[in-house]
């Protein structure tokens, strides 16, 4: 079986789109991916994948696109 993580976040009580003082979708992508990466965690062959529930999942196709 290969290794895995499950990290979770919390976008916080606004949508995913970055708003004044905060920007929830940058720390997803410039803080908390590298910061995976870095520990050889979602480094080829091995990816990373993203869930949300309700925002959560909102959030996540943003991401994708």
């Amino acid at each position: 079986m290969l290794p895995f993580v499950l990290v979770t976040v919390d976008g916080g009580n606004d949508y995913w789109n970055p708003h004044e003082n905060d920007n929830p979708m940058a720390i997803v992508v410039n803080e908390l991916i590298p910061l995976c990466q870095s520990t050889s965690l979602g480094v080829l062959p091995y990816k990373i994948g993203l869930i949300g529930i309700s925002m959560g999942g909102y959030g996540d196709i943003l991401i994708a696109e």
